[in-house]
């Protein structure tokens, strides 16, 4: 079975064998003469990633072309293996350093653009941390996806990615309309090689980061169950698929990127659905 995706791709975006992508597939990928997009040569430099969000602003249309796209993707593929052992992110912030802290962007890329016209660049000064909800709703995920880690790779310690629930293969694949997407914006644009792989850097973005030993950060909020310690978080097998709620450790995982807040005390139901749960001030 192949699905058949309508819309514009990438340029070398068709075609080609199944499974994983490797790096000598990728580099042996040819980029026309006719591709009128930035060309990003690893390492990538600051320079790259300011042509590439030019490259965004004068053309809303426009796609990376798929080497560049694979390579940007592999490259944060083997960063974050290497720098995310554990669930949890570690983040201490010095006095002369600064943290900008950023919700929901789901596919918006002029709020990012935004976003750094008011605060910034990141920088070694400035330091940013994405609390999950990149993907789907909006048109340009994988714009934003593509901005952010190539700027992960300029300053793999002043960017981070938390992971949200909708960085989860079970959400991108829903419509638009019922608040996903992202796999079909995937696969309209690089094909489902390339979606895959965008999962599995998914499944390698931390559930949390603890600022300054002070702050607790996460998409979505605290554990049903009593007593629930940052070492149990942390030993968390969390490099998979959102799991189902149906252990000590799955429904630990899963109200991290699940759960919300209320104002009375306690756990109780979530207008989200059967499995979610929402927590209180106590």
């Amino acid at each position: 079975y192949q699905r058949r995706v309508h819309g514009i791709l990438s340029p070398g975006a068709g075609g080609g064998k199944k499974g994983p992508w490797s790096k000598d597939e990728v580099v042996s990928i040819i980029v026309e003469d006719n591709y009128n997009g930035p060309h990003i040569n690893l390492p990538v430099k600051m320079e790259n990633v300011m042509e590439l969000i030019t490259y965004y602003k004068n053309n809303p249309q426009g796609v990376l072309h798929r080497r560049y796209a694979l390579e940007i993707l592999l490259e944060v593929k083997d960063l974050l293996d290497k720098k995310i052992p554990q669930a949890v992110v570690e983040l201490e912030i010095e006095r002369n350093q600064s943290l900008t802290i950023c919700g929901d962007v789901h596919g918006q890329l002029q709020d990012v653009l935004w976003i750094f016209r008011l605060h910034g660049y990141p920088s070694e000064k400035s330091l940013y941390l994405f609390n999950g909800d990149i993907a789907d709703r909006g048109e340009q995920a994988t714009e934003i996806f593509f901005v952010l880690l190539s700027l992960m790779l300029v300053f793999p310690n002043s960017l981070w990615i938390n992971r949200g629930n909708h960085e989860d293969s079970e959400m991108n694949e829903l419509s638009p309309f019922a608040g996903g997407g992202f796999a079909k914006e995937v696969r309209r644009k690089y094909g489902g090689r390339t979606f895959a792989l965008f999962q599995e850097i998914f499944n390698l973005l931390p559930l949390a980061t603890v600022v300054n030993k002070e702050l607790f950060v996460v998409h979505g909020g605290l554990s049903r169950h009593i007593g629930v310690k940052l070492d149990h978080i942390r030993n968390l097998d969390f490099r998979r698929q959102t799991p189902v709620p149906n252990t000590y450790p799955n429904s630990i995982f899963f109200d991290l990127l699940w759960a919300d807040p209320k104002e009375s005390d306690g756990v109780g139901p979530s207008r989200r659905g059967p499995f979610c749960i929402s927590w209180g001030r106590d």
